[in-house]
Parts: structure tokens; C-alpha cells; sequence
């Protein structure tokens, strides 16, 4: 079973995703929507209230869509 926890980091100018396995570089599609590099098949969005980060959610290719909350 995959792990709720999505972690976002920025390290060396890049913006990078890790749900289980080695981090991807995120590539920016959109302000809010980014592809996953080596992952045709999934997206990341950010979720945005007052102009700050709420969350996140994972967009698969068939529609589906897993939120993600920001935790601290």
C-alpha cells in the first residue's frame, strides 16, 4: 500500500516530489500544475488559498484526483 505523505522540497533550484521511492524533479506546466519527470502518467497541482500553498493533489491520466494537505 502506497503511503498517504507527498513530500515537496526545493533543493538546488529545482522544485522536487517524492510519494515513495527517489524524489522527481516537478516541470512547471502551469502556475499550479506540474508534471512529475519520468511520469507521463501523473501531475502534481498545488492548491492555493491567499495566495499561499494549502496542499497538493495528485491528478492521475484516468481522472483521478488525490488532495494532499500541507502539514507543517
Amino acid at each position: 500500500m502506497l503511503s498517504d505523505l507527498r513530500k515537496v522540497t526545493f533543493e538546488q533550484g529545482s522544485l522536487m516530489y517524492q510519494r515513495t521511492g527517489p524524489k522527481s524533479r516537478l516541470i512547471p506546466m502551469t502556475e499550479t500544475l506540474f508534471a512529475v519527470e519520468g511520469l507521463d502518467y501523473f501531475r502534481v497541482e498545488f492548491v492555493m488559498r491567499d495566495g499561499k500553498v494549502t496542499g497538493i493533489v495528485g491528478v492521475y491520466d484516468n481522472g483521478e484526483r488525490e488532495p494532499s494537505p500541507r502539514t507543517k
